[in-house]
């Protein structure tokens, strides 16, 4: 999944539980390296590669016990590693055992052979170019839109000079940029910090989300479009400068960081951490198309240009209008049309709109890193938009909106574009805090999601985990995917699949359908309105959704009238051993404590509880 002069990444898929007596499940796993074992298990390996997302993996599982639940959440052991301290142009061979609680080896893998890449050709730090680290920024406009240009004109040069296989190295510090464009066979390498420039006419403007859309939009910090063999990797900083911070009370703006905590959180102050700070959580002010002008650095400034492009200002402009300039906000790394991405390690945040858009894109891994966008509006962490084979593992992300969220195109233009579908998908083992959707399949759907995997992953917090969205207009839907071993807790809605989205589209209606899925094994604590709600439109009916081995605790902290399970137009679907162990005193109160009491036109489904 991933390869450098001195690193292999491996992931395997973990074995299938319910095949597994309780004695062959693995707690653990283990390397070996040319016949020899290597000391740090996986799970140690997968909390030296990520610290934060082992932080908070295993305060999640510390604070929602058997004894708080009702039962135990679901945990799956780490299927990943990352060997490093290899020599570069070398074969080395690799096998994995998984071991029982006593160190037993249960069972292991063939052997593989991976031969490492050649040294880096060159490594180019941008201080030699010009660059120039400030502690703290400029407070003159002028001044600082300088020293931006100044910065990204030195990483554009150190770039444009990389060498096939090359190193641009962003060294320890703090650099404002404007954007820069990265190129093929090379990587970047952030070990400082870069922060995007506040000034919107520093960016491009007229990225174009699909060729047939009209809709322009500025385009990021870091772009590329048309490229193999990119790395992004290092210890270092992205932030997008979109939004001001908001205090804990929720009351005081402020551009000096501010923190936040919730249930199931690690208590930082309790632990021995050479930097507390590093695993805070930051929380950046919530807005939207009225209230950005007071809420927002780069998202501000880029809307005031907007609507300068046709002589408005804020205080003249109609609703619509600051919708539409909202709407044109830049996302911080748009990665188009890359044939080899490999991401790891770094930290992104506070972006003026999305995240990390990889778009048109194959051979995918983005693994290590951390988001914090929360509560960015419209902070999706990670698009995959028309891209295939794609694996994301052992990430943490905090997103003010989807936290990982499937594009693929809108209506009947789609088809006659000439983009790809969203195909083979593997997400496993990331911590995912927040996030409207944890993992969204739309609502753009009209060429299709499938051969999705997604397991081994713990939700908490997320408005909706497993998120599936779309309409009649849009079309396609997702099809062929599993979504299993996962723990969630404290959720809106655990398992949406609806197609009654309104994503403002317009045209004949397609059909949108969500067909061909499979939900097992995960554990669900802390319900607000639905449990399970599939909602499809009755032309165009969901099928062959099969939910296995789900337990939920503490249904109906929310408000719902309708009953907290909701299937409308279903087909075909089975419910096996869906078990609702508690309730809320509020839902006992309001004699809501019984499932399955809102189907409405359904056929041929089937419960089957133990």
């Amino acid at each position: 999944m991933g390869l450098t002069d001195s690193k292999v990444y491996l992931v395997w898929d973990a074995p299938d539980r319910a095949a597994l007596s309780s004695k062959n499940v693995p707690f653990d796993y283990v390397v070996f390296v040319n016949g020899k074992r290597l000391s740090e298990t996986a799970a140690q390996n997968y909390a030296r590669i990520n610290p934060m997302t082992a932080l908070y993996r295993d305060s999640f599982y510390n604070y929602y016990t058997k004894k708080r639940v009702g039962f135990d959440m679901v945990r799956l052991e780490p299927t990943s590693y990352c060997v490093d301290s290899l020599s570069a142009e070398t074969a080395y061979t690799f096998r994995v055992a998984a071991l029982n609680k006593k160190g037993k080896v249960l069972f292991q893998s063939e052997e593989i052979t991976v031969t490492t890449l050649t040294p880096p050709s060159a490594v180019l730090n941008i201080l030699a170019y010009g660059a120039k680290a400030e502690q703290t920024l400029p407070s003159d406009e002028e001044e600082l839109k300088s020293l931006a240009a100044q910065n990204a004109g030195a990483i554009q040069k150190a770039i444009d000079d990389c060498p096939k296989q090359g190193v641009v190295l962003v060294p320890a510090g703090t650099f404002v940029a404007a954007p820069f464009r990265l190129k093929s066979h090379m990587t970047l390498q952030i070990d400082g910090e870069i922060v995007g420039t506040p000034f919107a006419d520093q960016y491009a403007f007229g990225f174009l989300l699909y060729p047939y859309r009209t809709d322009k939009r500025y385009y990021g910090l870091v772009n590329v479009d048309g490229a193999e063999e990119i790395r992004i990797t290092g210890k270092g900083v992205i932030d997008g400068n979109g939004w001001v911070y908001i205090s804990a009370d929720g009351k005081k703006l402020d551009r000096a960081v501010q923190y936040y905590s919730e249930d199931g959180d690690p208590n930082l102050e309790s632990l021995a951490l050479p930097d507390k700070d590093a695993f805070r959580l930051r929380k950046y002010r919530h807005s939207n198309a009225k209230d950005v002008y007071r809420d927002g650095i780069l998202s501000a400034s880029s809307c005031k240009a907007v609507l300068a492009m046709s002589g408005k200002s804020p205080e003249t402009a109609t609703d619509t209008e600051k919708k539409n300039a909202y709407g044109t906000r830049s996302t911080m790394l748009l990665l188009r049309n890359v044939k080899g991405l490999f991401v790891s390690g770094i930290t992104l945040r506070n972006p003026s709109n999305h995240t990390l858009n990889i778009l048109d894109s194959e051979a995918v891994s983005v693994t290590g890193i951390t988001e914090m966008t929360y509560d960015c509006n419209n902070g999706d962490g990670i698009g995959l938009i028309h891209s295939k084979d794609v694996a994301l593992w052992n990430n943490f992300i905090d997103t003010g909106d989807d936290s990982i969220v499937f594009s693929a195109g809108i209506g009947e233009a789609a088809f006659t574009s000439g983009e790809q579908a969203v195909t083979n998908v593997r997400i496993f083992g990331n911590y995912i805090h927040h996030g409207h959707g944890g993992v969204s399949f739309g609502s753009h759907t009209a060429l299709g999601m499938s051969d999705v995997h997604i397991y081994g992953n713990v939700f908490s917090h997320t408005d909706v985990p497993f998120r599936c969205k779309s309409n009649a207009v849009t079309g396609g839907g997702a099809w062929d995917v599993l979504f299993e071993n996962n723990a969630i807790a404290e959720a809106k809605q655990a398992f949406l699949i609806t197609t009654s989205y309104d994503n403002e589209s317009s045209g004949n209606k397609l059909g949108a359908v969500f067909h061909d899925m499979t939900i097992r094994n995960c554990s669900v604590y802390g319900v607000g309105m639905n449990t399970i709600c599939l909602e499809s439109d009755r032309h165009f009916p969901a099928y062959n959704l099969h939910f296995e081995d789900i337990s939920f605790a503490q249904v109906g902290r929310g408000v719902n009238t309708m009953g907290w399970e909701a299937l409308v137009n279903l087909r075909d679907s089975s419910f096996k051993n869906v078990r609702f162990v508690s309730y809320t005193d509020k839902a006992k109160e309001k004699k809501r404590d019984k499932a399955w009491q809102n189907l409405v036109h359904c056929e041929n489904v089937t419960f089957d509880q133990k």
